[in-house]
């Protein structure tokens, strides 16, 4: 609060009441994930109302965010940084510190959701593949700098979102990159086995329910995946689901390859 001067003189005639405020000085709130577990070291950027940045915020082990020693005026929080293996959120905080300010009693609170790749729609292809290690061909020799300019084509948006992605390949941790592979290797598996379906489709006579068949074992392939994104299961039970499910169905394949064999 600031300093309120007033002066007593000969001419004082009535009594004036002049009400002080104390204005909070700090906002926190809450940052958890899909299952309100805290997360510790999200990071936040805090800025003014004018847009400009005033300073990064971090949330600590409890999942708490706080911003102290605000000046009376209006704010915006934005999530800058993920923890590795969450999406980062759109949600923004806004509010202004003046003197009917009261810090919320309940948090308000952010959630994060797990990023997981079900590798089943999106298979990696050779044509992936070479393009993927020609990229990294092209910033060794080139320089990263050197090389956004020339694949954004001048475009700052197609710039920024070539630096994004350069930044996410540099934040993969050796446990993301292990599960991404094993996730395309059965998305790989998966595919193969139901390509071993439809020809059984299309070589027998009476087989062509196996069509829809083989549509129906893709699209549960991400059950879960969705299971996870939403909480029933954790990530190992997950991965195990999915590579059971590949094997059966593996197995199955190989079977039925070797009775196309002999027709």
């Amino acid at each position: 609060m600031n300093d309120y001067p007033f002066h007593v003189g000969y001419n004082w005639k009535n009594d004036q009441t002049v009400t002080l405020v104390n204005i909070p000085n700090h906002y926190e709130f809450e940052k958890t994930d899909h299952r309100r577990k805290p997360l510790s070291g999200v990071r936040f950027g805090l800025y003014d109302d004018k847009g400009t940045f005033i300073r990064e915020l971090v949330s600590d082990e409890n999942g708490i965010v706080r911003a102290d020693n605000l000046v009376p005026g209006s704010y915006l929080i934005r999530e800058t940084r993920p923890l590795d293996g969450y999406a980062r959120t759109d949600e923004e905080i806004t509010f202004t510190i003046d003197e009917s300010y009261i810090p919320p009693q309940k948090l308000a609170r952010i959630t994060n959701t797990p990023v997981i790749q079900t590798g089943v729609d999106f298979p990696i292809t050779p044509t992936m593949v070479f393009g993927l290690l020609m990229m990294a061909a092209s910033v060794n020799s080139m320089g990263v700098s050197e090389f956004i300019n020339s694949a954004s084509g001048g475009s700052d948006a197609v710039a920024q979102q070539l630096m994004a992605q350069l930044a996410g390949f540099a934040q993969s941790s050796y446990s993301g990159a292990a599960l991404a592979v094993f996730e395309r290797i059965a998305a790989m598996a998966l595919h193969v086995s139901l390509s071993v379906l439809v020809m059984e489709a299309v070589m027998v006579k009476g087989r062509m329910w196996l069509y829809p068949a083989a549509i129906v074992i893709h699209a549960l392939m991400d059950v879960p995946a969705v299971l996870y994104q939403c909480g029933a299961i954790n990530i190992v039970v997950c991965e195990v689901i999915m590579a059971v499910f590949t094997a059966v169905w593996a197995v199955v394949a190989v079977k039925r390859y070797k009775y196309l064999r002999t027709k």
